[in-house]
């Protein structure tokens, strides 16, 4: 009997320890974000405001754009100007160029900041969709895009990708209801 107490002991403490284990385990998850960056609605919503608020300053460079071809033909055609008319022409065109290369850089310079302020507040919604899941779902790490390799029961991309597009759905309801 205590042959058998000493073979049976360390099995069940065995069983014990890897019970322990398991209790002890944590639940992993994985999301890919530039997935979620590339197909949320609020990208594209974000991508339209931007077009629809700098429309004015770019309908005001194209058209800056077309009387500088204008200028540059001609300047192209100006064989019969004085030597006078046709240094200053040149002078204008190269102003004009210049000016327009500004405003142009400084209406890309504005874009690109509203566009990275857009993003923040886009990743802090995700990363507070992502929290959100990770709370109901009981997930104790949720890892970003790089990871090796990640099941399709770890991966909760598509999870909070729905909830963005639901997220959205709800928001625009209720701008149109107001």
């Amino acid at each position: 009997m205590l042959k058998s107490l000493k073979l049976i002991l360390p099995v069940l403490f065995l069983l014990q320890a890897s019970a322990a284990s398991a209790e002890s385990s944590h639940k992993v998850g994985f999301v890919n974000v530039p997935l979620i960056m590339k197909n949320s609605p609020q990208v594209a919503e974000i991508e339209e405001g931007l077009k629809q608020e700098y429309l004015s300053r770019n309908k005001v460079l194209d058209s800056r754009r077309e009387k500088l071809q204008e200028l540059e033909v001609e300047l192209k055609d100006a064989g019969s100007l004085s030597f006078e008319d046709r240094t200053a022409l040149e002078r204008k065109v190269l102003t004009e160029r210049r000016r327009l290369k500004e405003a142009t850089s400084e209406l890309d310079e504005d874009i690109a900041f509203k566009k990275n302020d857009e993003q923040n507040r886009l990743r802090v919604l995700i990363a507070e969709t992502i929290e959100s899941i990770a709370r109901e779902q009981s997930i104790d790490l949720v890892f970003e895009t790089a990871v090796v390799y990640a099941s399709d029961r770890a991966d909760i991309s598509k999870q909070v990708l729905e909830r963005m597009q639901a997220a959205y759905g709800a928001n625009k309801s209720e701008s149109a209801g107001k």
